[in-house]
């Protein structure tokens, strides 16, 4: 396994998020890298556009993310925050430079479609796609087994 210094988490609102938060803090603190928890700010299509309601969707994105990550067991995290578009996103994950971006495997927002503007960069990024979370091994066999009896 390569040795990460820096480990991004990009996250969403959606369930999935703190499992992939929480996977990407365990290999953070497998490595002794920093870590990092990036999430967009969401604003309402059609809604205010001023840069007091921009700053307002920013602050609450934030507020999400450190909510997130403080679910998923992280402590000691850095919050990262673009608006909804994914040159921007890139441009955050690019200003950061980790070593591996840590994302869902099953992404219903698409946030995940900016990782092949990356790609391009001059630094190597790998990228772990984290499944969905699911019943673990033990609840897995009973339920295999129950159909036995």
């Amino acid at each position: 396994m390569s040795s990460y210094h820096r480990v991004l988490s990009v996250v969403d609102s959606s369930d999935g998020a703190s499992h992939v938060i929480r996977r990407a803090a365990l290999m953070a603190r497998l490595c002794g890298a920093t870590l990092a928890v990036a999430s967009v700010a969401d604003a309402p299509p059609g809604g205010d556009d001023s840069i007091h309601s921009r700053l307002a969707f920013i602050g609450e994105a934030t507020r999400r993310a450190e909510k997130l990550a403080g679910k998923a067991g992280a402590s000691d995290f850095e919050v990262l925050i673009s608006e909804r578009d994914r040159h921007a996103l890139s441009a955050v994950v690019g200003s950061w430079l980790p070593d591996l971006v840590v994302v869902s495997a099953s992404d219903p927002r698409g946030l995940t479609g900016w990782l092949d503007s990356l790609r391009g960069g001059s630094s190597s990024i790998d990228v772990l796609k984290v499944e969905p979370e699911g019943p673990g091994i033990g609840r897995r066999m009973a339920n295999a087994l129950a159909g036995l009896f």
